[in-house]
């Protein structure tokens, strides 16, 4: 019982320190940020609607076994900063693996780190990504969250400059249109993969993924990203969205997984 007792207090005086006395040291403050960042984000999964798997799970959901394929990763690179981390990329190249899709759809490019990695981890697909165009307007951002805006801000003469010039670049095709007025067919008839990443309004999330099953292939799978407590809108219509058909989150990662194949 003592030992319990010390560990708590253990964890309780760690925690002060992490999220309390660090926060006023300049040095410490960011890691401050992210670890209450972590945790909240951990609070939130913990009593989430839509229920964590692990990605080995998802692969044998998807293709019957739990090897996880071999993979290829995008080297780190701190020009495409706020585009994920490895655990993250991991898990979406490993779906992309699994699934071995003919057509991708992507909409939300930003710099084109989650464009790279699927065009490294397919072989003849084609991918097409959209994002808004480069000269924005008052009407293209109204659906928008703040941090949605910043990120517009910070990626408009970066879009998709992850993949341009690379390798198999050829089989990417880039829209520069808002989702909320696209018509999806006139550029993709049928896609076996979806990954909606662009604006995380409740309205946006709606409006993309709808987009999304208006293609999806009889084997079409939809990654979405950003299921947790920084963007209300997402899990919002995502829980919705549970309801109606099987949705997981992918551990260590808030990226929710659904398949015509369930």
């Amino acid at each position: 019982m003592m030992r319990k007792f010390s560990n708590l207090f253990s964890l309780a005086r760690n925690a002060v320190a992490v999220l309390g006395t660090d926060r006023a040291d300049p040095s410490k403050r960011d890691a401050s940020l992210k670890a209450a960042g972590n945790l909240r984000n951990t609070y939130y999964w913990s009593r989430a609607k839509v229920r964590a798997i692990s990605i080995a799970q998802v692969v044998a959901k998807l293709i019957g076994k739990k090897e996880v394929p071999p993979v290829v990763l995008p080297p780190p690179t701190e020009q495409y900063s706020e585009v994920g981390y490895p655990a993250y990329h991991y898990v979406i190249a490993s779906v992309v693996r699994a699934i071995a899709p003919e057509a991708i759809l992507e909409i939300g490019t930003f710099k084109g780190v989650t464009t790279y990695l699927m065009l490294l981890n397919t072989d003849r697909c084609q991918i097409v990504t959209v994002d808004l165009p480069l000269e924005t307007t008052a009407e293209s951002q109204r659906h928008l969250n703040d941090g949605d805006r910043r990120l517009v801000g910070i990626g408009r003469q970066a879009v998709g400059a992850a993949f341009q010039g690379k390798p198999g670049s050829e089989r990417i095709r880039q829209v520069l249109q808002d989702s909320m007025k696209l018509n999806v067919r006139e550029h993709l008839q049928s896609a076996d993969l979806v990954f909606v990443d662009g604006g995380h309004t409740y309205e946006l999330v709606k409006n993309d993924t709808e987009k999304a099953f208006e293609i999806l292939s009889d084997r079409g799978t939809v990654l979405w990203d950003d299921y947790g407590c920084w963007h209300p809108g997402v899990p919002r219509y995502l829980d919705e969205l549970s309801e109606k058909m099987t949705l997981f989150r992918i551990e260590e990662t808030g990226l929710v997984i659904g398949s015509r194949q369930w």
